[in-house]
């Protein structure tokens, strides 16, 4: 099973609470989506039950009226337990899930490119639980049958992502990787990655003098990434003095900490707050990064709220969890 990260399912409640607030201006949404994009079953459900509506006509206007729609669909749902469907507070959940203003279509891309990266996960999985097959002639034929079928799947999803909007795939286009000596070392570990994942699955299969050929140059790489990695650090270590130097202590933590969600609160004042205030000037680096990724959103021109925030910054590896991110983020935030 791949379980996706807080920040995905928080895009999920986002994007399901802004179609309920808002059904007439976004229901185009719900023609480039799918239920089974949504991780949570309920979720796919409420889903297919706005799909329906959509499909018989044009749905009511007004939010709450609509909320009493869907909640009637989901009634006739044979798949729901009646005090689920039945239960209108998971819906206002959804409704307040959604932050004011509302994105829902950069929301929308993170649910599709989700689901998309769980399907190809799934199909690659099967894919290598294939070649576990004790007999090489039936692991062949078995892997065979699954990459084409892999193929067509995955045509299908090319075709899918290639039919979203031009804004919602841009949208999921990942930053460029980080200039220097560190998206260098980045680049290689990705190498040694796969020298490991390929030694691992030889290895059975190739003599001790190979074995020794093999981990011998990759333990050679891994002692190059290890050099340049230090020689990184103390150029570091030697520019420390003459760099900007971050404020320390709880007054300077608290102020980086108003500071973010100030600027999530309102995202229309980042690229006047940029011009004099800078990720190094906060105390907390974690939440520096936050800052960082806000900035880089506003300059790509991307929406910027805090289910949008956390999503791209599990996507950079913050070092926070998905849930720190979004707890960072919620307080102090205007609500729905």
């Amino acid at each position: 099973m791949v379980k996706p990260s807080g920040p995905v399912i928080d895009a999920e409640q986002a994007l399901l609470g802004a179609l309920l607030s808002e059904p007439s201006r976004h229901r185009h949404l719900l023609e480039l989506l799918t239920p089974g994009d949504m991780f949570r079953p309920y979720h796919g459900q409420v889903l297919a039950a706005m799909q329906r509506l959509h499909r018989r006509g044009s749905p009511a206007a007004e939010a709450d009226t609509y909320a009493g729609q869907v909640r009637q669909e989901l009634a006739g749902d044979p798949d729901l337990r009646p005090q689920v469907a039945l239960d209108g507070s998971l819906l206002h959940t959804l409704m307040q899930a959604a932050p004011a203003p509302a994105h829902p279509e950069a929301y929308a891309a993170i649910v599709v490119d989700e689901s998309v990266r769980r399907t190809v996960t799934v199909w690659g999985t099967r894919i290598a639980q294939a070649a576990g097959q004790s007999d090489p002639e039936e692991m062949l034929e078995s892997a065979r049958d699954l990459a084409a079928r892999a193929r067509s799947v995955l045509g299908s999803l090319a075709g899918r992502w290639a039919a979203l909007p031009a804004p919602m795939r841009q949208s999921q286009r990942f930053p460029p990787a980080q200039p220097g000596a560190y998206g260098e070392i980045a680049r290689q570990l990705q190498g040694i990655h796969a020298e490991l994942a390929a030694f691992r699955q030889n290895l059975w299969f190739t003599d001790r003098q190979s074995w020794a050929e093999q981990f011998a140059q990759i333990a050679a790489d891994i002692t190059a990434v290890a050099a340049l990695t230090a020689t990184e650090r103390e150029r570091e270590t030697r520019l420390a003095g003459t760099g900007p130097v971050r404020p320390q202590g709880p007054a300077a933590e608290a102020a980086a900490e108003r500071a973010v969600r100030d600027v999530v609160a309102s995202p229309p004042q980042i690229k006047h707050i940029v011009q004099w205030l800078h990720a190094d000037d906060l105390a907390n680096p974690q939440l520096a990064e936050l800052f960082q990724i806000i900035c880089d959103l506003d300059a790509r021109g991307m929406p910027c709220d805090r289910v949008i925030i956390a999503w791209e910054a599990t996507r950079r590896g913050v070092d926070m969890t998905p849930e720190a991110i979004t707890e960072a983020l919620r307080d102090g935030l205007p609500r729905r």
